[in-house]
């Protein structure tokens, strides 16, 4: 979303942060950080665009057109047309027969005497959590997993129903037997 907001966005004023508050809770974020309009007096900016930047990782130039006291924005996006293959990366705790065994076995061989020679609660409780997280953090190892996603930004949710809406008429005229 893109215009003339007649909101200074350099100014902290109660209009700009309302508007931008409002904007932000669409996933909108004002892209254009320099002043749009500048004269001999003032620097303003009131030209704006805002965009999704979780799907478009945008970059925003200021132009410089000499012509009047505004100054243009060139906004640039990433290539829509091929499709961009992110990876990512979780750890996952492995727990199965085996680790489950190794884990009951380490707790069952060690000596509790050190954990209840305390008198302290609290160091009663933090030297048994600190055995007790040790012996977990050794039976249950972690696996980094890594998955691809197959990211198309532009493909929104009202393209893909309009296209299943599509698909649903296609069907339904071959099977009254009325070639498409």
């Amino acid at each position: 979303m893109c215009g003339d907001f007649n909101v200074n966005f350099l100014d902290p004023s109660s209009r700009a942060f309302l508007l931008e508050s409002l904007l932000s809770t669409f996933g909108l974020e004002g892209t254009v950080k320099s002043p749009t309009r500048v004269t001999s007096y003032s620097k303003t900016q009131i030209d704006n665009i805002f965009l999704n930047n979780k799907y478009f990782k945008a970059s925003t130039y200021v132009l410089v057109n000499g012509i009047t006291d505004h100054e243009g924005q060139l906004l640039i996006l990433p290539d829509l047309t091929t499709t961009s293959l992110l990876t990512s990366s979780f750890y996952k705790r492995i727990i199965d027969d085996h680790s489950v065994q190794k884990f009951v076995m380490a707790l069952s061989y060690e000596c509790w005497g050190g954990v209840f020679s305390h008198d302290n609660v609290n160091s009663i409780f933090n030297s048994f959590s600190d055995t007790y997280i040790r012996i977990f953090h050794t039976s249950f190892l972690t696996k980094r997993i890594c998955s691809s996603l197959n990211v198309k930004p532009w493909l929104t949710q009202d393209i893909k129903t309009s296209c299943q809406n599509k698909k649903t008429y296609i069907r339904s005229q071959n099977t009254v037997g009325i070639p498409v």
